[in-house]
């Protein structure tokens, strides 16, 4: 079975501030610092065929807005989570979910479960000069948020808050979710969709590299 390769990699994170984590065919884990978690509900639930999410997690909530400034898009969650998307350079940026919603909860570095550790997986802070930092374009429209530069557009569904990825220039989906984000306090789950002739690849130099699917 061949992997399905893009242009570069797209970066995804849903720990504070952090890098993509390990991936595997339907999980992408990451550790947040949750300190409250809300009531498990998507807006119009009865309009979306997903299941229910893992016990113990709660998955993120319907679209409530989005707003940009400079290379960083907003998005605010009806159930009070917010995301930033921050673009490092057209074909790269970093996406941060924080369920209580508070500004001080977005750190250039995760917290660690070990107080004792220092989490810096990230090579340079977003605000580094060895980034482009591009100024996306943000759409929205009855059931989209569309942001796009000039080497990928994300489309989130403002209903299920599912994200799908794309080359914008030939329209190809690099990744698309089948179920929202789920999140509980210190963990995150991203479930995707597996496109023909593509495979997961991960584990980390510890647990050493294998396929996932």
């Amino acid at each position: 079975m061949k992997r399905k390769t893009v242009n570069k990699a797209i970066v995804l994170s849903t720990a504070a501030a952090m890098a993509a984590g390990s991936t595997t065919i339907g999980v992408l884990a990451d550790s947040v610092t949750a300190t409250s978690v809300k009531k498990d509900t998507i807006k119009d639930q009865t309009a979306v065929n997903i299941l229910k999410p893992k016990s113990g997690y709660t998955y993120l909530s319907s679209v409530a807005s989005a707003a940009k400034q400079d290379n960083i898009v907003t998005v605010a969650y009806e159930n009070g989570e917010k995301a930033q998307i921050t673009f490092l350079e057209n074909n790269l940026f970093r996406f941060d979910m924080e369920p209580d919603g508070k500004s001080d909860s977005f750190k250039d570095y995760a917290t660690p479960n070990n107080s004792e550790e220092t989490g810096r997986i990230i090579q340079q802070k977003d605000d580094s000069s060895e980034y482009n930092k591009p100024s996306p374009t943000v759409e929205e429209t009855d059931g989209y948020i569309t942001i796009s530069t000039d080497s990928v557009r994300l489309e989130i569904d403002k209903a299920t808050s599912m994200m799908k990825l794309l080359n914008a220039k030939t329209k190809e989906v690099i990744w698309e979710e089948s179920a929202p984000i789920q999140y509980k306090s210190g963990s995150t789950i991203q479930t995707l969709k597996k496109q023909g002739n593509e495979n997961f690849y991960g584990g980390g130099t510890q647990n050493g590299r294998f396929v996932h699917t």
